[in-house]
């Protein structure tokens, strides 16, 4: 799926469908105004919405597929549910379409990336890579601080990967590996039908079998849609003999969706672990057979990693259930039992402070590293926190060197609020 992040990447000479009559699409129709171009934006499309969106036709997903037509219309995904959006679109026929991301909001992310020493990346390992350029969520981070490692057992699909990355212009390079605590060979459970749920773990098919996922254009009870399913052998890998077998020297963040096994990959990355600054991991939030949130919990905490927010939370309704509330406007929100879930944690040095933990590692660049990474995930008070704190020791420190990187980090805050002012300044308190 091809990413835009503005107007002046699409043609010109043809009108615009935003795909999102929420927040996303109001601010890229202002993108579009803001070039004196509103006018070429002529409805929205949206799964559950309808009517008019700021004062233009809302038009639901079956009138889309009946009227699109890519040689007149360009049709641009808005969304936080890109995927899903992007997955009915082309069970409807539809492949012309490209997502837009707003890069514009992460301003300290930016600005912090850029202040790196030379030559100086953000290092992010991308585990469980299928759909790595549909939700590339490094695009604010300047491409010349940004290096990437992607693993993803499929072999073709691990190619295509980086075939799509080049295109995008990202340093990404994808192995075909799977993760586990030590190296030997277990099955992997595929289901052709779903080939983004592969896992390592059997499926326990006594609650596949009660769960009911719904979309716009259709529902079905997971245990069905999964029932075909074949087990390859897998030989496994450990993130620490990865990295000593390539050379890999600095890993500054982990992101992991491996269908369960995410837990028994970090068991294999305990040398690695130390470094890294932040981990956002799936993990199930149901006993099915797969370690469960808490055991997540209990050993990030035992690494010293902080727990900050969930993200992409998945809630599934009930086969047995006559209603499909999914579908229901105003009350779809959410609805049903979550059954995954990616919690979000980061190192967190003014607590470690605070109760007397040794912070002498922290430099000017893991401050700043663990700052862009801090608002890259909405923790913005946080990263302002972490500026403002690092000062403060790289200042108590001493020298002329301490000086510098504090006021440095000083400069760089205050440049930051400047933007947010600018940007949001009516949400500042007056």
């Amino acid at each position: 799926m091809q990413i835009i992040t503005g107007p002046e990447q699409l043609p010109a000479d043809i009108d615009v469908c935003i795909y999102g009559a929420g927040g996303a699409g109001a601010y890229l129709l202002s993108r579009f105004e803001a070039l004196g171009q509103g006018g070429r934006v002529r409805r929205f499309a949206d799964t559950y919405k309808s009517g008019r969106f700021h004062g233009l036709p809302v038009v639901a997903l079956d009138e889309l597929l009946q009227s699109f037509d890519p040689a007149r219309e360009a049709l641009v995904i808005a969304s936080t549910y890109e995927n899903d959006i992007a997955r009915l679109l082309e069970q409807g026929g539809i492949d012309a379409f490209v997502s837009y991301k707003n890069v514009d909001r992460y301003i300290l992310c930016r600005l912090a990336c850029e202040a790196l020493p030379e030559g100086e990346r953000l290092t992010i390992l991308d585990v469980g890579a299928r759909y790595a350029t549909r939700d590339p969520f490094w695009l604010p981070i300047p491409r010349g601080r940004l290096r990437v490692y992607g693993f993803e057992p499929d072999a073709e699909e691990c190619d295509r990967v980086n075939a799509e990355a080049k295109a995008l212009g990202l340093d990404y390079t994808c192995f075909p590996i799977a993760l586990w605590s030590s190296a030997q060979t277990l099955n992997l459970n595929i289901c052709p039908a779903l080939p983004g749920s592969a896992s390592l773990y059997p499926f326990d098919y006594a609650l596949l079998n009660r769960w009911k996922v719904a979309h716009s254009t259709d529902e079905y009870v997971m245990g069905r849609e999964m029932a075909e399913v074949r087990s390859v052998p897998l030989k496994t890998e450990t993130l620490d003999h990865w990295r000593e077998a390539n050379a890999v020297a600095q890993v500054d963040f982990i992101r992991m969706n491996i269908e369960g096994a995410e837990l028994e990959a970090l068991r294999g990355g305990e040398g690695l672990l130390p470094q890294v600054l932040g981990l956002l991991a799936e993990v199930s939030t149901v006993d099915d057979g797969r370690p469960l949130f808490a055991d997540m919990d209990v050993f990030a905490r035992s690494k010293g990693f902080h727990f900050f927010d969930f993200f992409n939370l998945n809630h599934v309704g009930r086969g047995r259930s006559p209603l499909t509330v999914a579908k229901m406007p105003r009350v779809s929100h959410r609805a049903g039992q979550c059954t995954q879930a990616y919690p979000l944690y980061l190192r967190d040095p003014v607590d470690a402070q605070a109760r007397g933990g040794d912070v002498s590692g922290w430099d000017r660049t893991r401050i700043l590293k663990l700052a862009a990474l801090a608002e890259l995930h909405f923790q913005v008070e946080y990263a302002f926190e972490l500026l403002a704190w690092g000062a403060d020791l790289l200042e108590a420190r001493g020298g002329a060197a301490g000086a510098a990187d504090a006021a440095g980090l000083r400069a760089l805050a205050d440049k930051a609020l400047a933007l947010y002012r600018d940007k949001y300044d009516e949400f500042f308190c007056r």
